[in-house]
């Protein structure tokens, strides 16, 4: 019991810690937070080109499909005859966005019998923009779901870029 007392009695028992060490602490946590919110900020931008590249992929599947199918929308009157479906992107403004739409005709072949009326909007997050070539519109057309000419489309978010295409024969390239 004496040896206790006696071994206790040396050790130079601390308080606390010092000012140096805490600050020290600080600054470690203070790096490793802004590496991590720096590396969370390019992850969300690139989620968000992804997430953007997806939705336009999944909506010109769509567009295609219905054209195929020849699924006429209840926007089309009884008297007006499916003509195909439309992507068309608005640079104008910001944020970019998308839209689908059903191109109907009481004379699918004249042009200026054709009304396309919006089935789906699709606003793009703030930290995208798209582009679309040579037009900023496209039409699958009945009854084989074929485009008026090849087009292409590139989402960007700062220097990351992802595109998709869409050819003659009507086949989406990604």
């Amino acid at each position: 019991m004496i040896r206790i007392k006696i071994f206790l009695y040396h050790l130079d028992v601390s308080k606390g810690f010092s000012l140096i060490e805490i600050v020290l602490v600080l600054a470690i946590i203070i790096s490793i937070s802004t590496i991590g919110y720096l590396s969370l900020g390019k992850f969300s931008k690139s989620q968000n080109l992804t997430y953007s590249y997806t939705n336009l992929l999944n909506d010109l599947n769509e567009a295609k499909s219905n054209t195929l199918s020849q699924v006429k929308s209840s926007k089309c009157t009884a008297v007006q005859t499916l003509v195909g479906y439309e992507i068309a992107v608005s640079n104008s403004s910001i944020p970019n966005y998308y839209t689908t739409k059903v191109v109907c005709a009481t004379n699918p072949s004249d042009s200026t019998t054709h009304t396309k009326t919006q089935v789906k909007k699709v606003t793009l997050p703030n930290n995208i923009t798209i582009n679309m070539s040579p037009t900023s519109s496209l039409i699958f057309f009945i009854p084989d779901g074929t485009p008026s000419v090849s087009y292409s489309a590139t989402l960007k978010s700062g220097t990351q870029s992802v595109s998709l295409g869409v050819d003659e024969q009507g086949v989406i390239l990604h």
